[in-house]
């Protein structure tokens, strides 16, 4: 008399186990990485939105909303782009950077920088006696950035000729260079 055997063996749950535990190992960083690609796409959308907000402030105000206010005190960073949605909405909402939750501080600055802040951060250099160039653009009035995949704000290297403050673009963002490789998501305004 035989049996007729039901079920799976040891063997054969181990092996199944196995199979999907090799499938999750390849498909969990390829789903991270598509979140980091798709974080960083919407973060140049909501830059490019800014963007449009800051010139269409200007063409009425014909300056950028100001770093400092009229004490030459600077502006808190949460309420630096707040011009643009208020009293007239340029863009209705400011966005989020999406990257805020990854956010750290920096350098010597570790102690005064505000890792909560949520707002991408803004700098207006048309208020200042120095002229500001992008090394590989021209002028630079403004700029407008995220701290991109790995959470770091960093700093560009400058250097001052005469009056003249130049910005060498070696820290933005370049997904291959990794999908959390260092650098900033920036946008900039006034260059020709």
């Amino acid at each position: 008399m035989t049996q007729n055997k039901q079920g799976f063996t040891l063997i054969e749950l181990l092996i199944v186990v196995a199979i999907i535990a090799i499938l999750a190992a390849i498909a969990i960083p390829n789903f991270l990485s598509a979140q980091i690609r798709s974080k960083a796409s919407r973060t140049k959308a909501d830059l490019s939105t800014v963007a449009l907000g800051m010139e269409s402030y200007y063409v009425d105000n014909n300056a950028y909303p100001p770093v400092y206010d009229a004490n030459n005190v600077m502006i808190p960073h949460d309420i630096r782009l707040s011009p643009i949605t208020t009293p007239i909405a340029y863009v209705t909402a400011l966005p989020k950077d999406v990257f805020q939750n990854s956010r750290k501080a920096w350098g010597s600055y570790a102690n005064q920088q505000d890792v909560s802040q949520q707002q991408f951060d803004y700098w207006c250099f048309s208020y200042s006696a120095y002229r500001y160039y992008l090394e590989t653009v021209g002028p630079l009035l403004w700029r407008v950035s995220s701290v991109g995949p790995n959470g770091i704000f960093e700093i560009s290297d400058t250097y001052l000729s005469g009056n003249t403050y130049y910005y060498k673009v070696n820290n933005v963002y370049d997904p291959s260079n990794g999908t959390v490789s260092n650098g900033d998501i920036w946008r900039i305004g006034g260059s020709n």
